[in-house]
């Protein structure tokens, strides 16, 4: 947070190129589990990626034998797959806020962690829907 007016508060929300990449390489992989990898229910197992095309060191696929039709339903199954993860990721980092705040108190004193110092973390975090869980709701709905 950073300081407005006396005694306001402003809140930005940053967001690196580090996200921005996270998500070009989110979307690529999706686009290639969706038309490489036949990974989609909508469009079966069927190869729909076209040719790859090199220019001035890129590439980009040719798909000039796909019809807008199908086009549209290869992006909205990349569209659904990476929303979906992306929901999955925040609901996974919700449900472990407790591990993480540790994590992150941990990398501020050190610079990195183990593998086994994750594992201890979220094994001192209650998994969702367990019993130490539910009793850290009842107890919160209580009060």
């Amino acid at each position: 947070m950073l300081g407005g007016r006396a005694g306001e508060m402003v809140e930005f929300a940053i967001i690196s190129t580090g996200a921005s990449d996270d998500i070009m390489r989110a979307t690529e992989l999706a686009r290639r589990m969706v038309t490489e990898f036949g990974m989609s229910e909508k469009l079966g197992s069927v190869r729909y990626a076209g040719q790859q095309l090199q220019y001035l060191g890129g590439s980009v696929e040719d798909n000039s034998q796909l019809s807008p039709e199908t086009r549209q339903v290869i992006d909205g199954e990349v569209q659904r797959l990476v929303t979906e993860q992306y929901v999955r990721a925040q609901a996974l980092l919700k449900d472990h806020l407790a591990a993480l705040t540790t994590l992150a108190q941990q990398l501020l004193k050190q610079e990195t962690v183990s593998g086994s110092d994750v594992k201890e973390a979220l094994g001192k975090s209650p998994s969702p829907g367990s019993p130490a869980d539910e009793g850290q709701l009842q107890s919160r709905a209580e009060s």
